[in-house]
């Protein structure tokens, strides 16, 4: 746990008992020391998201080479390789198929974990998200390519395979990959967190 996590807990625990705080002034009718209190935390809680922000724009974009594990406290996932099949099971794409293969493993020496609201996308050169195509990926298990969803549970110390398919447009430039969550609570509002509030994700060019 960073210096930044434990500075959260402290915060989020301050404010709770501010509330409590400013709700029983307010029953007692101490408006000026309640009024007093708000803009203390206030005055505190701007100083705290004046930071995140400004660590979150002055932090420059994580580049990760294939390969290279990206954990996430004890999960972590790498890019193994990209291919571009012509087609998968017999499925054409629109575009093109551009087929990521991935280990997702786990550090957990006890128990097992996973990550059930992690998702991938691409992007890019102009920002351009693009999902994973269900048609390609119903044709990777099909075709028993797919490996297991990086949603999968892993046991200690595990890790598995794991493809998706995205189609692409035929021009396309500048592909980057991407892993985030679908729950961002409470890393948005952790300072430095991966995904704190107007952070940059961190990617893995495969072009």
């Amino acid at each position: 746990m960073s210096a930044f996590n434990l500075l959260f807990i402290v915060a989020f625990l301050g404010s709770v008992l501010v509330f409590l705080r400013l709700g029983y002034l307010l029953l007692r009718g101490r408006l000026p020391v309640a009024r007093r209190l708000a803009i203390r935390w206030v005055t505190a809680a701007g100083a705290y998201f004046a930071v995140l922000l400004t660590l979150s724009i002055s932090q420059p974009v994580r580049v990760l080479p294939r390969n290279a594990p990206w954990c996430f406290d004890d999960w972590c996932i790498s890019v193994d390789s990209v291919t571009h099949p012509p087609t998968i099971s017999g499925i054409t794409p629109l575009g093109q198929w551009v087929v990521v293969s991935m280990t997702v493993s786990s550090r957990m020496q006890r128990g097992r974990q996973s990550e059930p609201d992690a998702f991938v996308y691409l992007r890019d050169s102009a920002g351009q998200r693009y999902q994973p195509s269900d048609a390609g990926v119903r044709a990777l298990e099909s075709s028993g390519l797919a490996g297991k969803p990086i949603t999968e549970f892993l046991e200690p110390a595990g890790s598995f395979q794991s493809r998706t398919a995205f189609d692409m447009p035929q021009a396309v430039s500048g592909l980057v990959f991407v892993k985030e969550r679908r729950s961002r609570f409470p890393g948005v509002v952790i300072i430095g967190d991966p995904i704190s509030l107007l952070h940059r994700p961190t990617v893995v060019p495969i072009d």
